[in-house]
């Protein structure tokens, strides 16, 4: 009878034992969460599941789900990852044009209310806090139809931030902001951007990998691929399609979904809030 010698337990050896497998795993999952997804814990396991004899053709990439290929090597992941790092930063530049042209700019000067519960009298206490906007930024998402632009904002006295949508006081100077925490602006001001700005707010491939739309977490669910990328292949497929001319409703509505996802759309929607806001 075969004596595992991990385990040393009986009815299996090495090969097969459950455990080592188990500890495997274990190993991996706490490198991959670092971060490390090519360590030598990673690399035994994946070989240990994926045996080198195994063909290729029986390989299933954990990416875009088909088969004959590993995620290492998957052409829809590259190909999704060039398109975000394009599409970012081409937003970079409509962030930047739309943040020079309003009247909110760095060194504006905010107020914010916060209202906190007294027990002891059974009424809020109102405090008044003064903010000064420091920094402008654009989450790494995927901009459809609209670009949100975030202001951060920061209490000179504590050092504490909080962040507000800009187009918000674009569209509305007395915009109040959320009902527990009040926020109006006091004194716009047009400061000139920095010139590191677009350096900072850009990405890079290695931005793209580190992102949580591709990068490899170790669980099925949170590293396959995300569905709006399916969406905008669906999409282009719909639009490149032979017989697009012909089928209007298909093609032509197609075309429309992929323009929303474009600089120029965006751009030109957000800057309806000038008009908007006059």
């Amino acid at each position: 009878m075969a004596r595992c010698s991990y385990c040393y337990q009986d009815g299996h050896n090495r090969r097969t034992c459950p455990k080592l497998t188990a500890d495997l795993k274990r190993h991996a999952d706490a490198q991959i969460a670092r971060g490390n997804t090519d360590a030598w814990a990673v690399q035994q396991y994946q070989s240990r599941i994926v045996p080198t004899g195994k063909k290729l053709s029986r390989q299933k990439c954990g990416y875009c789900g088909e088969r004959g290929h590993s995620r290492r090597k998957c052409e829809v992941l590259q190909n999704d990852m060039d398109w975000f790092i394009q599409h970012h930063n081409e937003h970079v530049a409509v962030a930047h044009d739309y943040i020079v042209t309003s009247h909110v700019g760095l060194g504006s000067l905010f107020q914010v209310t916060r209202k906190d519960y007294n027990y002891n009298s059974g009424t809020y206490d109102v405090k008044n806090i003064l903010f000064v906007l420091t920094d402008f930024f654009i989450n790494q998402n995927v901009n459809n139809n609209g670009l949100n632009i975030i202001a951060r904002l920061t209490d000179p006295a504590t050092g504490n931030n909080t962040t507000i949508n800009l187009r918000d006081y674009v569209v509305n100077q007395k915009y109040a902001g959320s009902s527990w925490s009040p926020v109006s602006l006091l004194a716009p001001a047009r400061e000139i951007v920095p010139s590191d700005w677009f350096s900072r707010q850009t990405i890079s491939m290695a931005d793209a990998k580190a992102h949580t739309f591709f990068k490899r977490i170790g669980r099925k669910i949170d590293d396959e691929r995300d569905y709006k990328f399916y969406r905008i292949q669906s999409w282009r497929e719909q639009a490149a399609s032979p017989n697009a001319a012909e089928d209007f409703n298909h093609g032509e509505r197609a075309r429309a979904e992929l323009t929303r996802f474009s600089a120029a759309h965006n751009r030109a929607l957000i800057f309806e809030d000038f008009k908007n806001g006059q």
